[in-house]
């Protein structure tokens, strides 16, 4: 981590920043300047300063959602996520070391997506990481797919955006019960197979009725998988946070409930059950979010 004596703190007009030593080409740049000039920001600040932001946030693959100007909770899971790369206190405030990391030409940037591959650990082998439990009860039509993220970064994964998606269903019924492409649902178990080997959670999208409210038209809520085990019938399942709750007992993946199983046709659901978030409905994995 980088302290506050491993640069030097220079005046710029009436701001003031760290000089990390990272870039003496870029000390007399626009960039430079336009680093040395941005106010602080924080989740809840608005303006142009927060588009700047976005955008380069953006420009690093750090995936801070739309860039329009408005510090929502994805624009904060996107610099905890960067600061915790670079080195920095993952605070999610993006004052002048931030800033001046932002704009450092060697400026870490995220891994390119992984080609999903067999487990290492095999497919019945017990994964479980330990990821924070976030969750809500509100009418926010992206509160599932922000509080995922937010979970997701709070252990240093950057969740990818709907371009980084494997879709597994290719369309649904009234009843939101989903047709898959099983080389897709292939794709994506690995794919989630490999990630959870490495330590990295991921988001999936699940269809429960039929509706149209993402890029698919067919993902109506996102949770994140967490984990992997076997139940005593030998089963191999999936587990996961499901955000659509304020109450880790009811949401969390230590509620027996929030489990994905194999279908007949190869893809991941969840029986329509009680005692669990959006209780009675049936979940289809329907997209497998890639990590960044």
């Amino acid at each position: 981590m980088i302290g506050l004596t491993s640069g030097t703190w220079v005046r710029r007009g009436s701001t003031i920043l760290v000089d990390l030593g990272l870039d003496e080409a870029l000390e007399s740049s626009p960039e430079r300047e336009l680093a040395s000039s941005q106010p602080t920001l924080r989740q809840g600040s608005r303006g142009s300063a927060v588009s700047t932001l976005q955008s380069r946030l953006t420009a690093l693959r750090f995936a801070p959602g739309p860039v329009d100007g408005v510090f929502g909770s994805l624009t904060g899971a996107a610099v905890r996520a960067f600061q915790s790369a670079r080195g920095l206190v993952a605070d999610g405030i993006v004052g002048p070391l931030t800033w001046s990391a932002l704009y450092a030409q060697g400026a870490p940037t995220p891994s390119p997506p992984r080609t999903p591959a067999p487990s290492p650990w095999g497919a019945g082998r017990a994964v479980q990481l330990n990821v924070p439990f976030i969750g809500y009860e509100s009418n926010d039509p992206k509160g599932c797919f922000n509080r995922c993220t937010e979970m997701a970064a709070a252990v240093g994964v950057t969740v990818g955006g709907p371009d980084m998606r494997i879709q597994v269903a290719t369309g649904e019924d009234t009843r939101g019960r989903v047709t898959i492409d099983p080389a897709k649902a292939r794709e994506g178990i690995a794919y989630i197979d490999a990630e959870l080997g490495a330590g990295r959670p991921v988001v999936v999208g699940v269809s429960y009725m039929d509706a149209s409210y993402n890029v698919d038209v067919i993902t109506d809520h996102f949770v994140i998988i967490t984990g992997r085990g076997t139940d005593p019938n030998q089963r191999t399942y999936y587990g996961y946070h499901d955000p659509a709750s304020s109450k880790a007992a009811i949401g969390s993946d230590q509620n027996i409930g929030n489990r994905f199983y194999r279908t007949a046709e190869g893809g991941l659901f969840r029986s329509a059950t009680a005692n669990v978030p959006i209780e009675g409905f049936m979940y289809d994995v329907s997209m497998v979010r890639r990590n960044i």
